[in-house]
């Protein structure tokens, strides 16, 4: 998970504020098909570079595709799956959860 957060922070998409400021409602979910379709047309004609929480998973740009392309979201019952929401409002604290997931 910091790996991904890196990855977002690199991406831009905190550039309004910093991590400090964010407020602690976080919604966890499975992506749909959809979901994935879309983030792996933004990765190839948008986003074509590794950022720098990626670049501690992968080599090359151009592993990434598969890692889309093969997710493990896409064989399963993404609707049937209920939204996680949750506030996480305390320093060093850990969450944990279970999500039911139903293969298609």
């Amino acid at each position: 998970m910091e790996s991904e957060a890196a990855a977002h922070y690199g991406c831009g998409l905190t550039d309004y504020a910093d991590v400090s400021e964010c407020v602690p409602p976080v919604e966890i979910r499975l992506l749909s098909e959809d979901d994935i379709r879309r983030a792996l047309e933004v990765r190839i004609t948008v986003c074509k570079n590794l950022f720098a929480g990626e670049r501690d998973r992968w080599n090359i740009m151009e592993e990434l595709p598969d890692v889309y392309r093969n997710a493990r979201d896409r064989i399963l019952l993404c609707d049937q799956s209920p939204i996680i929401h949750d506030d996480w409002d305390e320093a060093e604290a850990e969450y944990s959860y279970n999500c039911i997931v139903l293969p298609r």
